[in-house]
């Protein structure tokens, strides 16, 4: 995902965070941050209501501060100092300040030349009514008459450090040691102690700090987040140099978070850094017809090789039909037809023509099923009638309302080349469980394996994990089989359907 964050005072982006109700029990290892004296002080509330949002901003702005210098193990203590660049970064402004910025009740009364919003008063009434605006974003010291003069970093700023604001040098000074020391003592595994803090004055107990800004010259990839039952969020995310990074940036990193989400607050429990490998940033091929012309070169038979596993991967990885086509193949051949309830199934998820009925079930006519029919199979027989997926009258499939269907990820073996382009080809399948996510403790062995293989890292890419594991031959014999298949082929050069088959035989791994 390429994503370019321009942090700048009054459009910075990286903290935008909403919540909703989550467990209210606070772990053990956890003292409250009331019972710090010096987060008396601290009112730096983030009010989270989207928990995935809330990761995804939470990671982008961990990025931006630390870049991969920072990481910690759950149970241990974070120098204060170490922590310091993340109230820099995520607690100096205000949450919903993008929203706001780009509301157009807003954006229509906001003076750029002045910095100012002439806010109507019925406006600013109506914006409280629905939820968008408090009666603290209005202070009455700047109405004139009807109108709210506001300043805009008042809506980027948080209201509690906005009074410490020179909006000129957009610098902050004098703010008291207790908005900042109560923010990172909530978030963070840490006890203030401000030794080696130069915004610190002691003689005052006050910081005086310009926050960060700059360019980010990194794309951020999120892997599959997961919230436990306690609250913790796990989640993984790639930060690969940009097409734009500038001369010297550092080399990409994985991140690895867990992180609490409790009583509408977040807190870093862990924060792991890891090198990128390859199958971290792994983008599958873009053009559809690789595969059928790397096949066009090959002759005889041979074990597959990496250019052939990738190529068959990447086929599988191009969204739409090509998830399927190989996945959900059923087993025929010339003299054995498929079996009526796998090809009916096959059929309409291969299908370019689906419609719906006024109750919204998937339709799918006959003559959508024959056209489909001749596109995959060189020869299928088989008569429309009803199957457990379908009923079918006058000349139409409905669907009786089945779920989402899953299947194999298929890598290559072999491949025979008999000529006049016809292939057979043995594939190894894979599978991964629905609920493969980081934290839960119920996982498919295929992801036991690769965590295993990977030394307990999650990976954020599980497919590309797959695919590297599969490419190194002294791990691949670790990964559990949930299928094997040899099907037989004939290249149509259609780049929309590239192979019509002839034959397909199946096997359960335990067969």
């Amino acid at each position: 995902m390429r994503r370019l964050l321009a942090v700048m005072l009054l459009s910075l982006i990286l903290a935008g965070c909403s919540r909703s109700p989550l467990p209210s029990d606070q772990p053990p290892d956890q003292t409250p941050i009331q019972n710090d004296p010096a987060a008396q002080e601290a009112v730096l509330l983030d009010q989270i209501e989207a928990v995935d949002d809330a990761c995804r901003e939470i990671a982008e702005a961990y990025a931006f501060a630390f870049g991969d210098s920072l990481s910690f193990r759950q149970g241990e203590t974070v120098a204060f100092a170490d922590v310091f660049p993340y109230f820099l970064c995520a607690g100096v402004y205000r949450l919903d300040q993008e929203a706001l910025y780009s509301l157009p009740e807003l954006a229509a009364c906001r003076d750029d030349r002045s910095g100012v919003y002439h806010l109507p008063e019925g406006t600013a009434e109506e914006l409280v009514e629905r939820g968008i605006l408090t009666e603290e974003d209005l202070p009455e010291a700047w109405r004139e008459g009807d109108v709210y003069q506001i300043p805009v970093p008042f809506f980027t700023v948080r209201r509690e450090l906005y009074p410490y604001l020179d909006a000129e040098t957009n610098t902050f000074s004098d703010v008291p040691a207790g908005l900042v020391d109560g923010y990172l003592t909530e978030k963070f595994p840490t006890t203030v102690d401000h030794t080696g803090i130069d915004a610190y004055d002691p003689d005052t107990d006050t910081y005086s700090f310009t926050p960060l800004a700059g360019d980010f010259y990194y794309d951020l990839t999120f892997g599959s987040s997961s919230l436990a039952l306690d609250g913790v969020c796990m989640l993984p995310v790639i930060v690969a140099p940009s097409g734009e990074t500038a001369a010297g940036a550092a080399a990409g990193y994985q991140l690895s978070f867990e992180i609490l989400m409790q009583d509408g607050e977040y807190r870093f429990q862990a924060v792991e850094t890891f090198p990128l490998s390859p199958w971290d940033v792994y983008e599958p091929s873009e053009d559809l017809d690789a595969l059928a012309a790397l096949l066009a070169r090959r002759t005889g038979t041979a074990a597959a090789d990496e250019e052939l596993i990738r190529a068959v991967f990447d086929y599988q990885q191009q969204g739409g039909r090509r998830l399927y086509e190989w996945s959900l193949l059923p087993a025929f051949s010339p003299e054995s037809p498929p079996d009526w309830e796998e090809l009916s199934l096959y059929i309409f998820m291969m299908c370019e023509e689906t419609g719906k009925d006024p109750s919204g079930y998937s339709t799918m006519t006959a003559q959508a099923f024959d056209v489909t029919a001749a596109r995959y199979f060189e020869d299928a027989a088989y008569t429309h009638q009803d199957s457990g997926y379908f009923t079918y009258a006058d000349g139409v499939y409905t669907s009786t309302g089945w779920g989402d269907i899953a299947g194999d990820l298929l890598l290559p073996a072999s491949l025979t080349c008999h000529g006049g382009s016809v292939y057979t080809m043995e594939l190894v399948g894979y599978r991964f469980w629905e609920w493969d996510f980081p934290g839960e403790s119920d996982l498919s062995p295929l992801m036991e394996a690769i965590l295993a293989a990977g030394g307990g890292r999650w990976p954020v890419y599980k497919q590309g994990a797959l695919l590297g594991a599969y490419l190194d031959e002294t791990v691949r014999e670790s990964l559990p089989v949930s299928s094997r298949m040899t099907v037989t082929f004939r290249l149509t050069g259609e780049e929309g359907a590239p192979f019509r088959y002839i034959a397909c035989t199946r096997l359960d791994a335990e067969e």
